[in-house]
């Protein structure tokens, strides 16, 4: 919301991390679309608020599940085909090595030109 009509303004995003309890996940979803609507009162009217994201804060994670965001996040990484975001994903390929149980051994360099193939060639999503 700006009241300096004519001066050139700037886009940008910001985030809130609102931490509240309700009864079940329907119902904080609804709050949350309600604190939307309020923020946006608050905006210009071609600004715009958007609900990314209502998860339980309480909900457990497995190691599994753990495991399998990291290997999303490392394909992503790679699809970028950003050196310093490749550089990320292999950092993380290096991390997920370390704590998956079913991987033993010396970390194998030949992983990441092998998912690169398999993301951009064959239009794979490696889950190893």
């Amino acid at each position: 919301m700006s009241d300096t009509e004519g001066v050139p303004q700037e886009s940008f995003v910001g985030t809130i991390r609102i931490a509240f309890t309700d009864v079940s996940e329907i119902s904080a979803t609804i709050t949350m679309d309600r604190l939307a609507e309020i923020c946006a009162e608050h905006l210009d009217e071609d600004d715009s608020v958007v609900v990314s994201q209502v998860v339980p804060f309480s909900t457990p994670t497995s190691p599994e599940e753990v495991l399998n965001v990291l290997k999303r996040a490392r394909n992503a990484l790679i699809r970028s085909r950003l050196q310093p975001a490749y550089d990320i994903a292999r950092e993380l390929d290096m991390q997920i090595w370390q704590i998956d149980p079913t991987l033993l051994g010396q970390y194998d360099y030949s992983r990441m030109p092998d998912f690169t193939t398999r993301i951009f060639i064959n239009k794979e999503d490696p889950n190893e």
